[in-house]
């Protein structure tokens, strides 16, 4: 059907660095930070940058068959994507996003995307397969994109760094400067950047630190790039003068990784603009926070903030900055106490989420506090068992929220 749109995705593989099997073949859990060094040192002394690591020697201590299979799956990603690459060349799809997962700027995954791209170019299509650190977001990406197709408009967007020189890091577990990879995830959702807020119709803060991005469950940084460098105030004058405007508003809470910033969300608490703003995330990797933030910036440039987008941003607000920041860590710990582990809590409805219910109940008691009341959760599951993530359902009273927060659902809008 070739009046059918077709918009797809496809991951280069990833390769962690740590060892663990959590999500990757049985014998990672041993030797996965050996074959990310492997990989590592081959694409250097590839480049000529590195001499010295005896890389014959690095291989001869990993077990043979292993090593071989790790590469022999590469080899099939690799064949998967240049057939993708294939449909795209005969107008079988019409948009392809190729996002990199848990990434680094050497290694195997940066090889194998170096060849995608010399793929990409012979078959004449860098117009039109995007690469670029991401992945579990590309979805919402995509939906982005086809929406601003079904309209055919381009939004601008306008991109507001809370720290000087935060474009130029290289955030954690990808490879890519902060700078290329937003630009990259505005133009896979269909928009354009801007240099004027003025003409811009999305307005996109970026909390990222200058350098050094640190793990959100360690916050509050003691680093100078976190506590002088990031420029709140001006941030928050800066977000409150824009949604005067009648700017849409989005926050990439990407100051930290797996995790959004405490003081981001205190901020706004108590400014009262945690439902004024339009979109926030502030989750997992850099890459899954951008897509995310952009694609609920789209989604309100066309359709305003209804009661689907309020829940959809409340319950960013409690799973990546209550959970994700605060809660996670701390229903870990006691997990040994009641003989489970991080990778292992037994139920998908249990003991634990009942607990993680509890504390979420108090992150939006002490956090968002301007909105409490207009809040409920509705489930809590742990999907595969373990405590990286869970699945939420939260909601909030829209008349209940009117006559608490003295905003209504048009100011809102």
């Amino acid at each position: 059907n070739k009046d059918l749109l077709i918009y797809a995705f496809g991951c280069v593989m990833r390769c962690p660095s740590y060892s663990s099997n959590d999500e990757e073949p049985d014998y990672y859990e041993y030797w996965g930070e050996t074959i990310h060094t492997i990989g590592t040192a081959v694409h250097k002394r590839r480049l000529g940058i590195n001499k010295t690591q005896s890389i014959e020697e690095l291989i001869g201590e990993m077990n043979q068959e292993y090593l071989q299979d790790y590469i022999d799956r590469r080899e099939k990603n690799l064949k998967v994507l240049i057939k993708a690459l294939e449909l795209v060349k005969d107008g079988d799809i019409d948009k392809l996003i190729i996002p990199q997962d848990d990434s680094a700027k050497y290694g195997y995954a940066s090889m194998d995307q170096g060849q995608v791209r010399e793929e990409i170019a012979n078959f004449g299509l860098v117009g039109d397969v995007l690469m670029y650190p991401g992945a579990d977001e590309v979805a919402l990406t995509l939906g982005g994109a086809m929406v601003n197709k079904i309209f055919n408009k381009t939004p601008k967007v306008y991109i507001k760094y809370i720290s000087e020189g935060a474009n130029t890091i290289i955030p954690l577990y990808e490879g890519l400067t902060l700078g290329n990879t937003i630009r990259y995830h505005i133009l896979a959702a269909g928009c354009e950047v801007t240099d004027s807020y003025e003409h811009a119709d999305i307005v996109l803060i970026i909390t990222a630190p200058n350098k050094n991005m640190e793990e959100a469950a360690y916050q509050p940084s003691k680093q100078p790039e976190y506590y002088s460098e990031r420029n709140l105030p001006e941030m928050l004058q800066f977000i409150k003068n824009r949604l005067n405007e009648g700017k849409i508003v989005t926050i990439a809470d990407n100051a930290y990784a797996n995790g959004g910033d405490l003081r981001v969300i205190d901020l706004l608490n108590k400014n009262k603009l945690l439902l004024d703003i339009h979109g926030y995330a502030g989750w997992n990797t850099n890459g899954n926070t951008l897509g995310t933030a952009i694609a609920e910036a789209v989604n309100a440039f066309y359709y305003g903030v209804d009661n689907k987008h309020k829940k959809f941003l409340i319950e960013r607000y409690i799973e990546d900055c209550g959970y994700c920041s605060l809660v996670r860590g701390k229903v870990t710990e006691t997990l040994e106490d009641y003989g489970m582990n991080y990778f292992d809590v037994k139920d998908r409805e249990g003991f634990i989420s009942r607990n993680i219910v509890g504390e979420l109940q108090e992150f939006i008691k002490n956090n968002l506090s301007s909105i409490e009341n207009c809040i409920s959760i509705n489930k809590v599951i742990m999907p595969w068992k373990r405590m990286f993530e869970i699945d939420l359902e939260a909601d909030y009273n829209d008349k209940y929220c009117n006559k608490v927060c003295g905003t209504s659902l048009e100011e809102h809008r």
